[in-house]
C-alpha cells in the first residue's frame, strides 16, 4: 500500500467532509519514466490499452491511500516560522501540535476569516492533514462520458460550483450542466472543449 498527497478545493474538501463526494477525476498528462515521457493519453483507444494504461496511474491503485492537502493555517502564532517542515514524531505529537498551533482549515470558514494566516494547500504538510482516503476503484474515461450517478458522486451541486468560484447565473442546472461549469471553474472552458482523459477514482474516507 503506498500513500501520496492529493490537492482538493475548499468546495470539494467540505463535500468529502459530509460524505457526498466519494469520486475524484483527474486529467491524464504523460508519464515520464528513464527512457523519456509517454503520453498516456495514446494509449486509451481501446479496452486492452485502457487496462494496461492503469500502469501509469499517478495516484495509485485500489487499496492504495491519497492524504488531502488543503488551504490551511497556523492561527496561534501566525504565518512566521518555517518550522513545520521538519519531521515529527508520533501520533500524539501530530496531535499536540494541531491543538497546540490551533491548527484551521479554510474550508471550514466563510468569505472572511482574518485572525488566521493561510497557506497553499500545496505547502501542507502530511502531519497536517485531517482526511485520509483509501482508493477503492480507478479507471479511465473522456471528460464528457461521465454519468449523472458520477456527477453527484463527485459531490456536484450548484452551491459547490458557486462557491468554485462561478459569478455568473447558472442556465443548465441539468448534472451536465454544473459538471461543465464547475470543471471550467477550476480547468478553463479550453480543457472542456479539449474532452481529455481522465483518471477516475472512487475513494472511501478512512479519516
Amino acid at each position: 500500500m503506498k500513500t501520496r498527497g492529493i490537492l482538493f478545493s475548499g468546495a470539494m474538501v467540505r463535500a468529502l467532509l459530509d460524505g457526498t463526494k466519494t469520486q475524484t477525476r483527474r486529467v491524464v498528462k504523460p508519464w515520464h519514466g528513464h527512457r523519456g515521457a509517454v503520453d498516456v493519453s495514446t494509449l486509451l483507444e481501446s479496452a486492452e490499452q485502457r487496462a494496461q494504461a492503469l500502469a501509469w496511474a499517478p495516484y495509485g491503485v485500489s487499496g492504495d491511500r491519497l492524504w488531502v492537502r488543503e488551504t490551511w493555517g497556523l492561527c496561534r502564532f501566525g504565518d512566521v516560522t518555517d518550522w513545520y517542515r521538519g519531521k515529527v514524531g508520533p501520533t500524539r505529537e501530530v496531535d499536540s501540535l494541531r491543538e497546540a498551533n490551533r491548527l484551521e482549515y479554510r474550508a471550514d470558514h466563510g468569505p472572511q476569516q482574518e485572525h488566521c494566516f493561510w497557506r497553499p494547500s500545496i505547502l501542507m504538510p502530511r502531519w497536517a492533514s485531517r482526511i485520509t482516503l483509501e482508493i477503492t476503484d480507478v479507471r479511465v474515461e473522456r471528460l464528457h462520458d461521465i454519468s449523472d450517478t458520477d456527477i453527484r458522486a463527485e459531490g456536484v451541486t450548484a452551491q459547490a460550483v458557486y462557491d468554485l468560484g462561478v459569478t455568473e447565473t447558472l442556465h443548465d442546472t441539468s448534472p451536465i450542466g454544473l459538471w461543465r461549469a464547475g470543471w471550467s471553474a477550476i480547468n478553463g472552458a479550453a480543457s472542456w472543449d479539449a474532452n481529455p482523459w481522465l483518471w477516475c477514482l472512487t475513494l472511501r474516507r478512512v479519516s
